[in-house]
């Protein structure tokens, strides 16, 4: 029993590490094994007495319990790809071990050594929790990280006071009074029971993102980011279940003359215009929008709440930006020009009867000169 929570987290460490070995770009997963790792050596040292010496076995498990906080604390800031300056947690880490030694060497009193100890690590949580509450803000994953560091801070209160009673009116150093009591019992179990808590959920929260983001690898074109059929199929589902799609455009155009890009310029050049009307389409498109690359050049966008009238202004915005651009790897007197058709998707619709519709449009778009927009309702797609 005595070795339980030690084992416990040396487990949640292999599990992280285990976890990361597949996919190394998640630093967080290694940053959170490392946590583990020091909170399981910090426990091991308590419980077995390594070192022997009173003071440096103190000033070890609080460098090790502290060092164990931070690492979680950079792990949730490098998994929301927030910067992870060390100066903070330097400090803190260095004012932990100060407090510590100060109430082993300076003045020794147990009871305020693990007061210090405590409110110490609990600083860390709160100061962690301080600089991610943007994740408030972020999907579910995001808030229950948050809250966890919330559930951390708190729960040293508890915790603290548990382990502290059989000190009060003690004297200041009685450590062996410490060890063998009830509360330095229930001490030890409370933190295996907070250490399994903490890797189930950063396991499972790990999980999801993971899942999250092979959905969205399998939803988009690798080469520009926008959404593939599957995707654009995904999202109509999703804001058609939340009623707010309203009435949706569908404008779909393609490159004009892009096989002559591709055949003077190379496949290279020709990968660029692509990237880069997939950027302009993004900075170009409003909010309530979205777009993907079906196939080869050929793009659509769906925009939200529309009519003929707002959909032919959207499509020839887009349409504008795109002319404007000079590509790298293209002749100055080299254009990038596209061709629209524009279709209004019906109440109840597939998506992809719309789109054909547009697509009609589009070929007769190009069959009239290219570089301009066909709506349904105002040009025949038939030449």
């Amino acid at each position: 029993m005595r070795y339980i929570s030690f084992s416990l987290l040396l487990l949640f460490s292999a599990a992280c590490i285990s976890v990361w070995l597949p996919d190394r770009k998640r630093r967080e997963v290694l940053l959170f094994a490392g946590a583990f790792l020091s909170y399981a050596v910090a426990t091991l040292c308590q419980i077995a007495g390594v070192p022997p010496d009173p003071g440096h076995n103190a000033l070890t498990a609080a460098a090790l319990y502290a060092t164990g906080a931070l690492l979680l604390r950079q792990g949730i800031l490098a998994r929301s790809r927030r910067a992870v300056p060390l100066t903070a947690p330097g400090v803190m880490l260095a004012g932990v071990v100060a407090a510590v030694w100060y109430f082993q060497y300076a003045e020794p009193n147990l009871l305020l050594r693990v007061c210090a100890l405590n409110l110490g690590l609990a600083a860390i949580f709160l100061q962690a929790a301080w600089h991610t509450r943007f994740l408030l803000r972020g999907n579910r994953r995001d808030r229950v990280l948050f809250w966890l560091l919330v559930g951390l801070v708190l729960h040293y209160i508890p915790r603290m006071l548990l382990t502290t009673a059989p000190l009060a009116g003690a004297p200041g150093d009685s450590l062996a009074l410490f060890t063998e009591s009830y509360f330095w019992t229930w001490a030890q179990f409370s933190l295996a029971v907070t250490g399994a808590a903490v890797g189930l959920v950063l396991l499972a929260v790990t999980a999801a993102d993971m899942i999250a983001r092979l959905e969205r690898e399998r939803d988009r074109d690798p080469l520009t980011g926008l959404l593939n059929r599957r995707g654009l199929e995904a999202w109509l589902t999703r804001r058609r279940a939340e009623g707010a799609a309203g009435r949706l455009a569908v404008l779909v155009f393609d490159i004009d003359h892009f096989k002559r890009i591709n055949d003077t310029f190379g496949h290279r050049a020709g990968d660029g215009v692509l990237a880069a009307v997939a950027g302009t389409i993004v900075a170009t498109v409003s909010r309530g929008a979205s777009a993907g690359r079906i196939g080869g050049e050929e793009f659509v966008v769906l925009v939200e709440d529309a009519t003929a009238e707002r959909a032919f202004a959207a499509a020839e915005r887009l349409r504008t930006a795109i002319g404007r651009q000079r590509l790298e790897g293209l002749a100055r007197t080299e254009p990038v020009t596209c061709s629209f058709g524009v279709a209004m998707l019906e109440p109840g619709e597939n998506l992809w009867a719309a789109f054909e519709r547009a697509d009609r449009l589009l070929y007769a778009a190009k069959r009239a000169g290219r570089n301009c927009t066909f709506v349904e309702g105002r040009h025949r797609p038939a030449a």
